[in-house]
């Protein structure tokens, strides 16, 4: 009687190469496997199924996903860009961005309070400033233009050689007003543009200067 192996499965003779020519081998594909059967039996292949875990399913809903996401952020910053460019256009005035400068000092004189001079910008037409101050935080109030108005605020422009029409750069104005302490106030004034047509007025200026009226 021949000696049993593991399990009570006899020994597996091995095949001895006949002459020059090896015994064929057999290979298996990863998802077969090799089920020993009943003794003598030939051995059985199961083909296992592939792994599910990367199926087209999820790399399709992946790549909708992304789109989604790019989309979206595509049309925030379109949003985010639309509103910027209204801005500059709400800021501009004949295609171009208006910015100015200001300077200011106390003036001089019974009544004169300050001094408003433009430091920097496009010129303005006159006819279409409107002067406003506020004394030591009080109610605005509009001022009048020339010294004989009657009104409690009057400003006077001075200027140079260029345009007489125009309010240019060096050039400002004197305002007179009721200061009601006798050792000086604060005066935030407003320069505003008015609009022509459909034009919106704008302010172009705001400066809070101090009026000294100990000298």
């Amino acid at each position: 009687m021949q000696p049993s192996g593991q399990g009570g499965i006899p020994p597996t003779t091995p095949q001895v190469p006949v002459g020059n020519h090896p015994m064929p081998q057999q290979y298996y594909h990863p998802s077969q496997v090799m089920v020993q059967g009943q003794p003598g039996a030939q051995p059985q292949v199961v083909v296992m199924p592939p792994n599910a875990g990367t199926s087209g399913g999820a790399v399709a809903g992946i790549v909708v996903a992304v789109v989604v996401v790019v989309v979206a952020l595509t049309v925030v910053l379109a949003g985010v860009l639309y509103v910027w460019a209204s801005s500059l256009a709400g800021d501009s005035t004949g295609g171009g961005l208006e910015v100015y400068m200001w300077d200011d000092r106390d003036a001089y004189g019974d009544d004169a309070l300050v001094e408003i001079a433009m430091s920097s910008g496009d010129g303005l037409n006159w006819a279409v400033i409107k002067i406003t101050i506020s004394i030591d935080g009080g109610t605005p109030q509009a001022c009048s233009e020339g010294t004989n108005s009657g009104s409690s605020c009057e400003y006077e422009p001075y200027q140079g050689a260029g345009n007489d029409q125009q309010w240019e750069p060096s050039e400002g104005i004197t305002i007179w007003g009721e200061c009601n302490d006798n050792w000086g106030c604060n005066v935030d004034v407003t320069i505003t543009k008015m609009g022509v047509g459909s034009e919106d007025d704008k302010v172009v200026g705001q400066v809070t200067a101090y009026a000294d009226m100990t000298m």
